[in-house]
């Protein structure tokens, strides 16, 4: 992983608050070159700063291990790196099972923005797909997609084998540490790993984390002020094969599974596949044009023209969001139709990932809008603060 100072680090956080991060991400997100993987990698924050959701990139890149060049297998190979991308796109490993995902697999080739190989022996075929087309073609398709900005999961994997027991951070165990990177890329989950400095350590152990004291990891998890918190305990057993528990806790809601395979990738690999699809599954969403009329939203504190600009640009970039226009402008509070992928509620869960609008309660007098009201009479779906 490219190494980076305090100042560095402090400089990117603060571009991914505002949003206004640059696309190329190379200073920061290492590439990884090798006939299994071909994507840019999370960001591992290693300073105690409040995590926000983050904007996943590379959710439309993947690559495929080849043995030719031949036009027949890189076809081949299209399909496969097509599948890797629905996955991550709609957060769901069962997508691949519904016809409409079949027929978009078989027209794979069509998607195919660019293409290249890498390496020799082994080789790869790394392949970049048009996002914007899929996406419609999963829409069309009443898809589910799920948004790229997505949940900071702050993990904690506390590993026991041959008798020594440890936690995976960022600055330890590279190969386990990558292993769960890689997994956390390969189904677009962004990630934060503990710092294991002195306070975390006067607070959490291994021993802790494999004993069940999840009570101390989530105190220990504060500081990091993560959106989900994930827990996984592992060990190896004495016929080599390996186990692990795992826990997340999303949104009040807490989940948890037991995977067993034959190495310790099977496991973690395994564990964030349950973690994107529990995530996926409440967050991604089929193309619904929220009523007749859409959904009015009213947004108070916006108290001058550069917070009206700030918030138009932020409708703009908001994936569910198809279309909007202003529906009233009053001081202090402005009001917008918008036109989006999902309901009120699925809505509202995307806002809650940011960092501009806080949910807050309607004035009183206010009633939620209902589907297929007249415009004239409808009221707010949905109350936001801007934040400052």
């Amino acid at each position: 992983m490219v190494a980076a100072s305090p100042v560095a680090v402090n400089r990117i956080y603060g571009m991914l608050r505002r949003g206004s991060f640059p696309m190329d991400h190379r200073h920061i997100y290492p590439v990884v070159r090798s006939f299994r993987a071909w994507f840019i990698l999370p960001v591992v924050f290693w300073l105690a700063e409040p995590a926000p959701a983050l904007q996943v990139q590379g959710l439309y890149r993947a690559a495929v291990p080849v043995v030719t060049q031949d036009q027949s297998e890189r076809e081949a190979a299209f399909k496969t790196a097509l599948e890797t991308v629905l996955v991550r796109a709609a957060g769901s490993r069962d997508i691949l099972d519904q016809p409409a995902a079949q027929t978009l697999l078989a027209s794979a080739p069509t998607y195919v923005q660019q293409f290249g190989y890498q390496g020799t022996r082994p080789m790869a075929l790394w392949v970049r797909f048009d996002g914007a087309a899929l996406r419609a073609a999963m829409r069309d398709a009443g898809l589910p997609i799920w948004a790229e900005e997505r949940p900071a999961v702050l993990i904690w994997v506390a590993i026991e084998r041959q008798g020594n027991r440890y936690l995976i951070a960022e600055d330890s165990r590279k190969r386990d540490r990558m292993m769960l990177q890689n997994a956390a890329v390969r189904r677009g989950v962004p990630i934060l790993l503990p710092l294991l400095d002195l306070e975390d350590r006067s607070q959490v152990s291994a021993t802790d984390v494999l004993a069940g004291f999840s009570e101390a990891v989530v105190a220990a998890s504060e500081r990091y002020a993560p959106d989900a918190i994930a827990i996984a305990r592992v060990s190896a057993g004495p016929d080599g094969r390996w186990s692990a528990h795992w826990e997340l806790d999303y949104g009040g809601e807490s989940l948890d599974w037991d995977i067993q395979g034959a190495t310790l990738d099977v496991v973690l690999g395994d564990g964030m596949s349950a973690i994107a699809d529990a995530l996926g599954e409440r967050l991604a969403v089929v193309e619904s044009a929220g009523g007749e009329n859409g959904l009015l939203i009213a947004v108070e504190g916006v108290d001058s023209l550069k917070d009206y600009a700030e918030l138009y640009a932020y409708l703009d970039r908001l994936e569910l969001v198809q279309d909007y226009r202003t529906h009233r402008v009053a001081p202090g509070y402005a009001s917008f139709w918008l036109r989006v992928n999902g309901d009120a509620d699925d809505l509202g869960r995307s806002i809650s990932l940011g960092n501009l609008l806080q949910e807050a309660p309607a004035p009183e007098g206010w009633t939620r809008s209902t589907e297929g009201s007249r415009r004239d009479e409808q009221q707010p779906a949905l109350h936001f603060r801007l934040l400052r």
